[in-house]
């Protein structure tokens, strides 16, 4: 039986049974706990599993051999499917994401996975684990967008953007925690002192060394470029709402003045009179040079009438269909909706009520331009692709230039791929070391994965802490009756 990291440790279990005695309900799907110790008093959970497979041996001697495979209770979050999506609360201005949402904090949207039954198809059932073990984790997601897909997925892409590590321990806890190891007090030595205590040394049995490497393919890189998703963006925002419009008579326009090269939505304070019996159609228009929106249509819109209430509200965010998404900078604008409906039944376009906006209104063929006056309220929008670096220089001076590209499509927000790539870099700028450990002699003391211990060895100058990335225990009735004495260890380190 194993203890990993991040991914299902996996356990085997042998049961001689040629009587038969075997309860017919053990088998697939079973939960099983294997608690271990030195002593009676001492035993504590290992691994705590399911049972995924099952194996009967007939062995020519006329003994019935049953094997029970399984993994450890992580393996649920692969077994499970979630239509997962939060988006962080906006700031005053509609369009920023809110960088204190408590809501979106990665521990809390961690939790949600365990907790909420939003994201679950069907709405039920929840898993029984414990979240006691997830830490307050301060970095914050923008938003997160995983349509129908394993919960180890929304769990990766948390951790991803957060730093941290997660899992479901032996005890059936799930946890999110900062990589900072806890220290399990075992150290390994090769040679016995007399101060060693049993409890918490072991000691190597046969070679060992380790590797340091900074090949790109063992994940080494100080200098990172993240390419994320589509990031929407704000350029104009004139949002006051202090009266309106009516928008049956005359086609309506304000002017804008584009700062972005892109064009790809606008948001709109709308509101109707009666029923609407069609949706609201409009255009984009270049302005002809004369301060009227007489140049050419590059861009068409409509608004659902269905999104537009009795009172006055914001219409976000509608698609703009452009002939070509590139807008001339510093040129001039307009947005126009067109009339329709009648006197009872129309929508109406609000605005400030100000003197410092330029409007444009057409009854017929020719427009009449307002100048000085009201800002009819409008945001526009353009998208930009969410592309950051982040780089280690100390790493950089001692190892040269070594960079790497992460795609991250989901992360749609900058900020928080700057977030992703800061901590990524923490372990991908420093020398990977892997330990070529096989076997050692076990103390009494629990060798669990994710802490560290102690390695200490005189010949190779060697004292320093690792990473206990698995540890493996073997119990044979026919090696020792009483357990064993020995257990195999994956350790890795990450140095400078």
């Amino acid at each position: 039986m194993e203890d990993k990291e991040l991914v299902p440790a996996p356990f085997t279990i042998v049961i001689e049974d040629s009587d038969g005695a075997l309860d017919a309900n053990v088998g697939n799907g079973n939960k099983v706990t294997i608690a271990i110790g030195s002593t009676q008093e001492s035993l504590a959970n290992f691994v705590t599993g399911y049972v995924r497979q099952v194996q009967v041996q007939r062995r020519d001697t006329g003994i019935k051999e049953i094997t029970l495979n399984g993994f450890s209770s992580v393996i649920r979050l692969d077994e499970r499917i979630g239509n997962f999506y939060r988006i962080a609360a906006r700031q005053a201005n509609g369009v920023d994401p809110d960088p204190d949402d408590p809501n979106m904090k990665c521990g809390e949207i961690f939790r949600d996975i365990f907790e909420d039954t939003d994201h679950l198809p069907l709405g039920q059932p929840l898993e029984s684990f414990s979240t006691g073990g997830i830490n307050d984790i301060g970095e914050h997601l923008a938003s997160i967008k995983e349509p129908f897909v394993e919960w180890k997925q929304i769990a990766d892409r948390i951790m991803e953007a957060s730093g941290t590590v997660y899992g479901i321990d032996a005890d059936d806890v799930a946890f999110l925690r900062y990589p900072t190891l806890a220290h399990s007090g075992i150290t390994i030595r090769s040679m016995p002192t007399a101060a060693d205590p049993d409890e918490t040394t072991g000691y190597f049995v046969g070679s060992w060394g380790y590797t340091d490497s900074i090949k790109k393919s063992d994940g080494f890189s100080n200098r990172l470029y993240g390419r994320g998703g589509t990031q929407l963006l704000l350029d104009v925002d004139r949002f006051a709402d202090n009266a309106s419009v009516e928008c049956h008579s005359k086609d309506r326009a304000v002017q804008f003045t584009a700062s972005a090269p892109r064009l790809d939505s606008v948001s709109l304070v709308l509101s109707k009179t009666g029923t609407l019996a069609t949706d609201i159609a409009g255009e984009i228009r270049l302005d002809d040079g004369n301060n009227t929106p007489g140049g050419e249509a590059v861009g068409t819109f409509s608004v659902f009438r269905n999104l537009i209430g009795a009172s006055a509200a914001a219409v976000n965010r509608v698609n703009i269909s452009m002939h070509s998404n590139l807008l001339q900078v510093d040129k001039k604008y307009w947005i126009v909706i067109k009339k329709s409906g009648d006197a009872s039944n129309h929508v109406r376009w609000h605005h400030d009520n100000g003197t410092s906006g330029v409007n444009a209104e057409r009854a017929s063929s020719t427009w009449t331009v307002n100048t000085s006056s009201y800002v009819l309220a409008h945001r526009t929008y353009f998208s930009r692709r969410v592309l950051a670096e982040a780089s280690d220089q100390k790493s950089i001076d001692r190892y040269g230039l070594v960079e790497s590209v992460v795609d991250a499509p989901w992360i749609i927000e900058g900020q928080t791929m700057d977030a992703y790539l800061t901590a990524m870099l923490q372990y991908s700028a420093l020398q990977h070391r892997v330990y070529d450990v096989k076997k050692i002699y076990a103390p009494a003391t629990l060798i669990n994965a994710g802490k560290l211990a102690r390695l200490v060895d005189e010949t190779s100058g060697i004292d320093s802490d690792a990473e206990i990335v698995m540890s493996r225990y073997r119990f044979r009735a026919d090696e020792s009756g009483l357990g064993t004495r020995y257990a195999e260890v994956q350790l890795q380190g990450y140095v400078r």
